[in-house]
């Protein structure tokens, strides 16, 4: 696997790419300002910025209008409420870069987090997103904490990566970086499901290597009081699909994550690999949001039962194979 990428300057503006930056925005007042300027003010000017406003009830569509009239680098469309999934795939459509990112309506970024990962990806054509290091902070901008996600993915084999990410994917910052937006919309984008991102970066892992970036670029904002898991695993299927998350919320312990385990396996199934390696996806997948997310399954249940028949050094050595080093 290849290490953290170093930072190095971008292409000259005269050839360099067009970059679609998407902000799936909703009742973000408070922040958006900053984060659009944050944004505008990158040391890489070809960029597109593209404001989707979910049917916000503050001043959001009015400060993001404010903003477009003034920086004709900015596109903004307006809509009813319907959540953030709808919002994030809605951005990704009007893209016309050559690359894209999603933007958080309340992040953060270092001037030179654009051009960083854009000098990446064009120095490596088999790479197919770059992102930075993070750090978590308050309401102020001021850092709490470093955020490592440990997802410089480098393997050769898309089955390789993919086991690699599903195991230790965590805190998604890597769906903020800059992916190739040709490849991106083949994932689909969000889908109808909880945790869409997880599998967008599984999709996007099977496609190609990531690269991180070895510098603390991206500062993701603590935009609302701490919540109790409880609370937080309510709130966040209204915000992702208000018209879903009933449903999703009625769904018993360990059927919450169903839905996005069938859609990885069968993002496995439809990748241009080999047979053995789509049955090792698979048996990945089943045991992973088996022992990660609690989704029951009668054939990993049996295939336990087999597992522990063998010798210890055996049995550990096969769920390694599975679990790829977790």
């Amino acid at each position: 696997m290849s290490g953290p990428t170093e930072w190095t300057a971008g292409p000259d503006a005269g050839d360099a790419p067009l970059v679609s930056i998407g902000v799936p925005a909703y009742n973000s007042a408070r922040f958006i300002r900053q984060s659009l300027e944050s944004l505008l003010t990158q040391d890489y000017n070809n960029i597109e910025l593209i404001v989707s406003d979910d049917g916000s009830t503050d001043e959001t569509p009015e400060i993001c209008a404010e903003i477009a009239r003034r920086d004709a680098r900015v596109v903004m469309v307006q809509g009813v409420h319907l959540g953030g999934r709808q919002n994030f795939n809605t951005v990704l459509r009007l893209a016309r870069g050559k690359y894209f990112m999603w933007a958080a309506d309340h992040d953060l970024w270092d001037k030179r987090f654009v051009s960083a990962c854009v000098a990446a990806l064009e120095a490596d054509q088999d790479a197919i997103l770059a992102y930075a290091r993070s750090a978590l902070v308050d309401p102020g901008g001021s850092i709490l904490a470093e955020m490592d996600d440990a997802l410089a993915i480098g393997q050769s084999r898309p089955i390789d990566r993919y086991r690699w990410l599903i195991w230790r994917l965590e805190n998604c910052n890597a769906i903020y970086g800059l992916m190739r937006c040709e490849q991106l919309k083949g994932t689909g984008g969000y889908g109808a499901h909880p945790a869409p991102d997880h599998l967008v970066l599984a999709k996007m892992a099977l496609r190609g290597r990531f690269i991180q970036i070895q510098h603390t670029m991206y500062f993701r904002r603590q935009n609302r009081p701490p919540e109790r898991a409880e609370v937080q695993r309510r709130r966040q299927p209204f915000d992702l699909d208000p018209n879903e998350a009933g449903r999703w919320l009625s769904l018993p312990e360990g059927e919450y994550f169903r839905g996005l385990r069938n859609a990885h396996m069968s993002a496995v199934i439809a990748a241009p690999i080999s047979v053995g390696d789509k049955i090792l996806g698979l048996a990945a997948t089943v045991a992973c949001f088996r022992q990660r997310f609690g989704v029951r399954s009668r054939l990993w249940a049996a295939a336990r039962r087999l597992l522990d028949l063998l010798p210890s050094a055996l049995r550990r050595r096969a769920l390694g194979v599975l679990e790829y080093g977790a």
